[in-house]
């Protein structure tokens, strides 16, 4: 029964897939158009630590504390993340964290964590629905004997949606 009901939710972004696909070869290089909301006025909002669907360009500055980390490790992270909408449909995101540790009986560490670089393509791109796709390639550039990586790349794909649920 859900599923029927988000099915039937759904189909009117199904049913504009076709003219989806057209519009976004046409637009694939298209400069990109600034905005902070949809063509509805809906913003378009950043939630914390939820990749956003839509392309837009900017700073993003993140303060992270945690406490007894592991039982024994106080962290602190400044995350540093830049978001940049190459034309209409594609983007690039860097990240870039710096870590501080605080551990109950060694030495302070601070440094840069591993870094990461995403790519991201807008699918669908509606006034009332976006769903866009991210690749996320995560580099070990953190020092992982000191704590500050985890020592291995990582890879993420992500499917991302935003939609506009009306006033």
């Amino acid at each position: 029964m859900r599923v029927v009901a988000i099915a039937v939710a759904l189909m009117p972004v199904l049913i504009g897939v076709a003219d989806a696909r057209e519009d976004m070869l046409a637009e694939l290089l298209a400069p990109w158009p600034h905005t902070h909301a949809s063509p509805r006025g809906t913003p378009h909002t950043h939630a914390f630590n939820v990749e956003p669907a839509y392309l837009h360009r900017g700073l993003r500055v993140d303060y992270l504390i945690g406490t007894n980390v592991g039982g024994d490790t106080d962290e602190q992270e400044l995350g540093f993340e830049l978001e940049w909408a190459l034309t209409k449909r594609l983007g690039i995101c860097i990240e870039a964290p710096l870590i501080g540790l605080n551990p109950v009986t060694e030495q302070n560490v601070t440094g840069f964590g591993d870094m990461a670089v995403a790519g991201r393509v807008l699918l669908v791109d509606r006034h009332r629905f976006l769903l866009s796709a991210n690749v996320e390639i995560e580099t070990p550039t953190g020092n992982a004997e000191r704590g500050l990586g985890r020592g291995e790349a990582a890879f993420s794909p992500t499917v991302l949606c935003w939609m506009d649920l009306g006033h």
